[in-house]
């Protein structure tokens, strides 16, 4: 069964190594969008139902995947991964993907269609699974090295995934936004959540999702496998990809739909111009499957402006984005002056300042390494003609603000803006950007899910204090007869009678509900 968000779903495997030799067998019951996606990238793909299958049919596949299977399968589970490795080659992957039910959104309160009621996942007979029972099932089932992949923030939308191998050693804020689809019963937020438990190392634990891979064999030694990747589905078929960091250093940028190969080679040739303007970007290799990059191992932009901000190291920082500017005044040839500008511009109060004519508006901290004293550029899919040097500036500074509010205790807002002459244009920036985000994040498509990635924290305030409240009852007036009570009564002309009777009635519990009856029933009893 297919939504307006299922295409979404492909984010969960499309950076998963998948032969173009491969036969794959999908065991999944939700709907065909993993089997449309897999037919365009491998031999044969069959799907079924789990009481379809028959291991003795003598047909053997490279791949099998059991996506949200194994959680609503009431038979014996092992016995049923016992199929499953009668059905493999010997050299076949078998992937099972699950809920985990220590994951982060049970932790803080909140529920799906398997865990309807908070923090139901504790209960003994929850179906949801953990890592380790997923293993011991497996290794019954004569499975050995198990390799477990954390997609984040769930199946429903990925936005990054990592694994065994790899997991984020500070704050992804700015790549992954947990959704909650079944609003409304979180008590602490997830964001929050995840990045304390990306703190604590323990990932590997609390993932709301694992995708686990098991094999007959183990891999081979000379196996090149992911260890990471990092996705935009969300982006429209020509300009969503995947980041894939590869376990022999290297990182491959491919697209997920066919469609996104003119934009991947249009990033492919505006990094190669910026190398040939005498900028330093880091080294690309267009193939079939993608652009192949090394994996740099210098520290990010996003990183280094992280720690001057802790040092409050105000004159790096300035220093810093003045050598920003000083690169993307150098990235292109000023416009002729009787260029047409976009209408972004048309507004435009006092000077734009220079105008580019071709701006690559990536050049900010998101997309930069340092090495050493300069700044190396990867990433620059987006390019806009006839474009004011000033408006890329002003993404660097927008998006480092928001990134790193304290950076306003360091160095506040409006200095950044004097300091680039930014003011008197700002309002017309922000605008320009709020309609390229729509567009690029496909806001009119997916509104809703960005809805869903909105935490109330007031909402999650006052679920906790209605909680607080209850136990101060408890604490202050000791456990009553009974814990709710019910008085009705027609209080037609209310008395000192009537309020006794109320004030005798909670005395005997901590909570009394009074219900006034309607006409009609005291006709009809008294």
């Amino acid at each position: 069964m297919k939504n307006e968000f299922s295409e979404l779903r492909q984010a969960l495997i499309c950076w998963y190594p998948f032969r173009k030799n491969w036969k794959v067998l999908i065991v999944e019951s939700a709907d065909s969008v993993m089997k449309e996606y897999l037919n365009q990238r491998v031999l044969c793909v069959d799907d079924g139902n789990v009481g379809e299958i028959d291991s003795a049919s003598g047909r053997r596949y490279d791949c099998i995947f059991l996506a949200g299977t194994l959680e609503i399968y009431s038979g014996n589970k092992t016995e049923l991964l016992r199929k499953m490795y009668a059905l493999l080659n010997e050299s076949g992957v078998l992937l099972i993907g699950f809920r985990n039910r220590f994951g982060m959104k049970y932790l803080c309160g909140k529920t799906d269609d398997l865990c309807p009621v908070p923090f139901a996942n504790y209960e003994e007979n929850t179906r949801l699974l953990s890592k380790q029972m997923v293993d011991k099932m497996a290794a019954a089932a004569g499975f050995t090295n198990a390799f477990h992949y954390y997609p984040l923030p769930d199946p429903l939308f990925v936005q990054a995934v990592y694994s065994d191998d790899r997991v984020p050693s500070e704050s992804i804020h700015d790549r992954v936004f947990p959704i909650d689809p079944f609003e409304g019963s979180a008590l602490f937020p997830e964001s929050e959540m995840l990045r304390t438990v990306i703190e604590e190392k323990k990932l590997q634990d609390h993932a709301n999702y694992i995708l686990a891979e098991y094999r007959k064999k183990p891999r081979p030694g000379n196996d090149v496998y992911p260890t990471a990747a990092l996705l935009s589905a969300d982006r429209g078929e020509e300009h969503s990809f995947a980041t894939v960091f590869l376990s022999d250093c290297t990182v491959l940028k491919q697209p997920i739909h066919p469609a996104g190969r003119a934009s991947l080679e249009t990033m492919y040739r505006s990094l190669e111009e910026l190398h040939e303007r005498g900028l330093q970007v880091v080294e690309q290799e267009l193939t079939d499957e993608g652009v192949r990059m090394p994996e740099v191992q210098e520290e990010t932009l996003l990183s280094l402006t992280g720690r001057l901000i802790r040092e409050e190291n105000r004159t790096e920082l300035f220093r810093l984005f003045d050598l920003l500017y000083k690169n993307v005044l150098k990235s292109s040839d000023k416009a002729d002056s009787d260029a047409v500008l976009d209408n972004d511009w048309a507004d435009g109060r006092g000077q734009l300042g220079p105008v580019l004519h071709k701006a690559y508006i990536d050049m900010i901290p998101y997309n930069g390494f340092w090495t050493g004293n300069d700044i190396r550029y990867y990433d620059q899919e987006f390019v806009r003609y006839n474009c004011p040097a000033k408006y890329v500036v002003f993404r660097a500074v927008y998006y480092t603000y928001i990134h790193f509010p304290q950076l306003e205790q360091v160095i506040p807002q409006y200095e950044m803006k004097e300091h680039f002459d930014l003011q008197d244009n700002w309002n017309l920036f922000v605008q320009a950007e709020n309609r390229f985000v729509a567009d690029n994040r496909n806001w009119k498509k997916y509104g809703k899910i960005y809805d869903w990635a909105h935490e109330d924290k007031d909402a999650i305030a006052r679920r906790r204090s209605v909680l607080a409240d209850s136990r101060r009852v408890k604490m202050y007036h000791g456990d009553r007869e009974y814990n709710v009570g019910l008085l009705m009564g027609v209080f037609d002309m209310f008395h000192i009678g009537h309020l006794r009777l109320i004030r005798r009635a909670k005395e005997h519990c901590n909570y009394l509900r009074v219900a006034v009856l309607s006409d009609e029933l005291v006709m009809k009893f008294k």
